[in-house]
């Protein structure tokens, strides 16, 4: 049976401390296992403990005095949360719930707080983890900003694609297209996010219709779609995520160049100080038929 020692050698966040410190942390963690949809943090709770995931998966969500929630983030082995809140003594701004049965390592706040005073090497260990952190917020909320739905769905899975020069790539996702949404800053229901934006999603031989919400699929990049379903064949509309038609549906048509009517003569006479020459657009009456 595995102790926390053997365990903390495994965790990334400490890979890089010696021995010894190892020790010291293995000396304040406890294994835990729990089983699906347990509360592992409460938001507003002061932390009792820095929890690293070992197995399963545990969903971060933030709720609003109303009651409505969002999901933030899910996380998957071997990562980490509550850093932040430990470190600074502050309240929970999230709730941690486990999705799958789990099992981590809970090391205990007030004693890792001693130790960081006392040892630089795991101080700084734990600010570049922290800063780490901080940066992949930064381009969540860039994204946010930035890109479709479409686009940070495709984001998320090429991400999963271990392979960066296939052209096909088949996998499962972790969760349900509804958390998946979520996770994506989206609403299932909206028909942009939900069915346009799955539409890669097929079913498989002998595969069931439950099974199927968790299969993905990547094609080449000559089968990304719009939203509406049409593949995107030209630079421009795939760097947009859009087609000519539900682009034009969305701003408006493009400005078209004015052209003078056939057999319109030139201006005989060059435009005087203080007059404005008026521009000449399609169907403008003029008094060159009469």
């Amino acid at each position: 049976m595995q102790t926390a020692a053997d365990l903390i050698d495994g965790v990334p966040l400490f890979e890089t401390l010696d021995d010894h410190l190892r020790r010291q942390i293995a000396a304040i963690t406890e294994i835990v296992s729990v089983g699906a949809n347990e509360e592992l943090a409460h938001q507003g709770a002061i932390p009792e403990f820095l929890f690293v995931l070992l197995d399963g998966r545990v969903a971060l969500s933030g709720t609003t005095p109303d009651g409505t929630s969002a999901l933030v983030e899910v996380l998957h082995p071997v990562d980490h949360f509550g850093l932040t809140v430990v470190l600074t003594r502050l309240p929970y701004l999230m709730t941690a719930r486990t999705l799958t049965r789990s099992r981590l390592l809970a090391i205990d706040a007030p004693a890792l707080l001693g130790l960081v005073e006392r040892e630089a090497k795991l101080a700084n260990r734990l600010l570049h983890s922290v800063s780490r952190e901080f940066r992949i917020m930064v381009r969540q909320v860039r994204d946010l900003k930035l890109r479709t739905a479409a686009q940070r769905l495709g984001c998320y899975l090429l991400a999963r694609v271990t392979d960066p020069d296939a052209e096909r790539a088949e996998f499962r996702l972790p969760f349900d297209k509804g958390l998946l949404a979520a996770r994506l800053g989206c609403q299932r229901a909206d028909t942009a996010t939900g069915r346009m934006h799955m539409r890669q999603v097929r079913r498989q031989p002998g595969q069931s219709a439950s099974s199927q919400a968790r299969g993905g699929r990547l094609m080449s990049a000559e089968s990304v779609r719009c939203r509406c379903g049409r593949p995107l064949r030209d630079p421009l509309s795939r760097a947009r995520g859009l087609g000519p038609v539900c682009w034009r549906r969305l701003h408006g048509p493009a400005p078209r160049a004015v052209t003078a009517p056939a057999g319109t003569p030139a201006s005989p006479v060059p435009p005087m100080p203080g007059q404005t020459e008026l521009e000449l657009a399609d169907h403008q009456p003029t008094l060159w038929p009469l």
